[in-house]
């Protein structure tokens, strides 16, 4: 009976670690997904982009290279639909952070 219980309150303990790990790091992803958002919202301007990289499966993810300036800039966000069936090579609409033009949103994100 103690081996059995002490098995028990091993996995569990396993349990316990890996579910707050995974919590977490959710959490830190949703805090900086806010932190981008925010930012953009704060003082934002328009420009376009070229999507570089498109993915569907398992999760939604584009990669955008767009020009500010003279610097050019090459980010990966999610996105949340996809109406008009943009795919690798087509131009998208973005707003940028003045203040970090690293976060954008793009026109697939419904804070859009």
């Amino acid at each position: 009976m103690n081996k059995l219980l002490q098995k028990i309150l091993t996995n569990l303990f396993i349990l316990i670690i890996v579910v707050g790990g995974l919590y977490w790091f959710a959490e830190a992803f949703e805090k900086k997904d806010r932190i981008r958002l925010d930012e953009v919202k704060a003082g934002f301007l328009y420009s376009k982009g070229i999507i570089t990289g498109i993915k569907s499966h398992k999760g939604h993810s584009i990669r955008v290279r767009y020009k500010i300036g003279e610097e050019i800039f090459e980010t990966t966000n999610g996105w949340d639909s996809n109406p008009n069936r943009l795919s690798v090579g087509d131009s998208i609409s973005l707003r940028y952070s003045v203040k970090n033009p690293e976060n954008i949103i793009t026109e697939l994100e419904e804070e859009f």
